[in-house]
């Protein structure tokens, strides 16, 4: 009996508040962490999405930012995936690139003549 009374004395009304509130501080400063985290994720699927996504088809013909050493500029698309496949129209080498070099390489994208 004489331990179980220490206890009580242990947990008065003011140790339990102080300890309600130190779980809330704590709470509430894992949330804002957690935010602050899913935040920064979402800013970084925001700026991925936010990317724009050419619509390019197979056969078209694009120009782009740098010229090929040959001196050419202008390409045909051969394959388009997660790599691009491109012929160079001036010199007929043919080269392949990850999507994402290549959608930043494209000046512009020559439109057929009818």
């Amino acid at each position: 009996m004489q331990y179980a009374g220490k206890l009580l004395k242990k947990f008065t009304i003011r140790n339990l508040c102080v300890n309600i509130y130190f779980d809330f501080i704590k709470y509430l400063k894992y949330n804002i962490f957690i935010e602050k985290i899913l935040l920064k994720k979402s800013n970084i699927s925001k700026s991925e999405s936010d990317r724009k996504i050419m619509d390019i088809a197979v056969g078209q013909i694009i120009q782009t930012k740098k010229s090929h050493p040959c001196g050419g500029d202008t390409w045909e698309v051969l394959r388009i995936g997660m790599d691009f496949k491109l012929k160079c129209l001036t010199c007929g080498r043919e080269v392949m690139m990850p999507r994402t070099k290549a959608e930043k390489s494209i000046k512009a994208i020559v439109p057929k003549e009818i």
